[in-house]
């Protein structure tokens, strides 16, 4: 079925895109959102399958009813009872499409002064640059610091940490795709805002103004207008769920649309850019701005890059050895995951021996027919047990599929639930060997060594940040909230596979129409979901995901450290012990 319209808002959205408007209209993309009349069908398709998804695959299924962790500020679930009070909701339209992006050229900071109080001040302005570092008192006419806290809470889903989520609420630097870039989620946002303007009351030296913003809309990827001129091929040839095609697992991509803003640093010479890290000298001692976030498709497919960018990592710390450098920031902030082997890479350049975070696998029938199959057909996934574990008891690959599946249960959200042995990931030994043929170990010891984040640093980050700081690297979280402790990781869990790779591996073991399997999404719905969870190695039986871990330290934002960061940088540094 199409569903047209009578005014076509996405035949408005297409024509506005074929005379290059610089932003579509918010009630040509609200409408266009709204064209589709729910089809309750459909919605109860969708969550059987997200609902069998949960049930056999997804790692935190269970434990996400346990009570919260101290320290944490989120509401335990049952996600299977909440997928099914979905469909008690009434709705009118199939709406909340990701194809457009919402921003406001207008982005926000928080500082905290002397006396503890915080305030949110105006990082940067497009439209009107004199309201830069004016304090920003209401946001439509309620507290600021109350609206954003809000939003963090309800909208924003980085971390358990409420102090996680406010920092990505608000504007902070990130390295991604080589280049520095600016992350907000307040104003810039990828869901349909509820309102087409917000309002902000400003204080500028005493001076009271009140500005409105609406949205600049545009796509979140130009190649959809291929696809579309109005409702009725919108809905053909996007709604309608496409033929299989694999997006890559393995690894929590966070892809986010940041605009580039590139700091100038008071203090710090860039001696190496790895793509990846880009290490600097400041006084006397090193940073290394480190993203695990995305490594290009080039260097995943040809080896000789790949090996020449691990090289020219490499390098870059041998030089702050070679410099007599016996002092290292490690700046991960702003990271939402990105490739394992990287984050392994990284941990055991800097301590050859150290063992990376074991993990292990939610045994249910669905999940063991798929591990049987994957590892019988050796077709590489999280599943196939030769290509990606070793066992941490014996230290060596799984006998056979009945070995790693084991016979071990724990006491999740109150429910006896059986899970695999625990196995290293398989690439330890790779990583050894390389680092073997091309470089002597680095001097340092963790008293050498600091972490610094804004707490947002996920999946393969965390198992850099959470690996170290378990081999008593101190850390040091920038941000939050006034007087809370805050953590300087995010979501630890495990490998991320999406539902588009997930069915193409079913596909691929021809175990798509296995009545123990999920069925595929009526239309084009894709999710992420957890399919292994770490554990600590310094206390065996935490789960990572779940672990409030709070900075060693904290500190603050202020107006200069905010756009540049070689003032954390130095504050950090201070926090290393001088060893003589």
């Amino acid at each position: 079925n199409s569903y047209p319209s009578k005014v076509d808002a996405c035949a408005n959205i297409h024509n506005d895109h074929i005379s290059r408007k610089l932003s579509f209209k918010y009630e040509d993309v609200k409408a266009c959102y709204e064209t589709f009349p729910f089809d309750k069908d459909n919605a109860t398709r969708t969550i059987e399958t997200l609902k069998s998804i949960f049930a056999n695959f997804y790692s935190f299924l269970d434990q996400a009813r346990d009570p919260p962790t101290k320290g944490f500020t989120y509401r335990s679930i049952n996600v299977l009872s909440e997928l099914d009070s979905l469909l008690k909701n009434n709705y009118t339209t199939d709406i909340q499409f990701m194809a457009f992006s919402f921003d406001q050229q207008f982005s926000m900071y928080s500082i905290v002064k002397h006396n503890g109080t915080q305030q949110i001040k105006v990082f940067n302005d497009s439209i009107d640059s004199k309201n830069i570092d004016c304090l920003v008192t209401h946001i439509d006419d309620e507290s600021a610091m109350d609206v954003i806290i809000k939003y963090a809470n309800d909208s924003i889903r980085t971390s358990r940490d409420l102090g996680v989520r406010f920092n990505n609420a608000l504007a902070s630097l990130t390295l991604q795709g080589g280049k520095i870039s600016l992350s907000q989620q307040f104003t810039s946002r990828i869901l349909l805002p509820k309102n087409p303007t917000i309002s902000y009351t400003l204080d500028c030296d005493g001076k009271i103004n009140k500005i409105t913003r609406g949205w600049k809309i545009t796509a979140r990827n130009d190649s959809i207008f291929n696809n579309f001129t109005d409702s009725t091929s919108y809905w053909n040839n996007i709604c309608i769920n496409q033929p299989l095609q694999a997006s890559s697992g393995l690894s929590y991509e966070s892809k986010r649309e940041l605009d580039e803003y590139e700091p100038t640093l008071e203090e710090g010479k860039l001696i190496i850019d790895a793509y990846i890290i880009r290490f600097y000298t400041l006084r006397d001692f090193g940073v290394a701005v480190i993203s695990t976030e995305s490594i290009d498709d080039k260097y995943a497919s040809n080896n000789d890059l790949l090996i020449d960018l691990l090289s020219t990592i490499n390098q870059g710390f041998q030089s702050f050895a070679n410099m007599g450098i016996k002092k290292v920031v490690l700046d991960l902030t702003n990271n939402g995951g990105g490739a394992a082997f990287i984050a392994h890479y990284i941990t055991q350049l800097l301590f050859r021996d150290i063992r990376n975070f074991p993990f292990d696998v939610k045994i249910t029938e669905a999940a063991k027919l798929v591990i049987e199959q994957s590892t019988a057909k050796n077709i590489s996934s999280e599943f196939d047990i030769n290509g990606s574990y070793i066992s941490e008891k014996t230290n060596t690959s799984f006998t056979n599929v009945s070995d790693f599946i084991g016979n071990n249960y724990y006491i999740r959200g109150g429910l006896k639930i059986r899970y695999s042995e625990k196995g290293f990931n398989s690439d330890e030994q790779i990583i050894s060997e390389f680092l073997g043929n091309i470089s002597k170990p680095l001097p340092w010891t963790a008293e050498n060594l600091i972490i610094l984040t804004n707490g947002f640093c996920g999946s393969a980050c965390a198992h850099i940040t959470q690996r170290l700081a378990e081999v008593n690297v101190k850390t040091v979280a920038v941000g939050g909230l006034s007087n809370k402790p805050l953590s300087f990781a995010c979501f630890a869990g495990g490998f991320v596979v999406t539902s588009d790779t997930f069915f193409q591996y079913l596909k691929n073991l021809s175990l798509l129409n296995n009545d123990l399997m999920p069925k595929q999404f009526p239309l084009a719905t894709t999710i992420s979901f957890t399919v292994n969870e770490a554990y600590s190695i310094k206390n065996p039986d935490e789960v990572l995901e779940f672990s409030f871990r709070p900075s060693n330290y904290k500190l603050y934002y202020d107006e200069k450290s905010i756009r540049d960061p070689s003032k954390l940088w130095i504050q950090a540094a201070a926090l290393i012990e001088n060893k003589p």
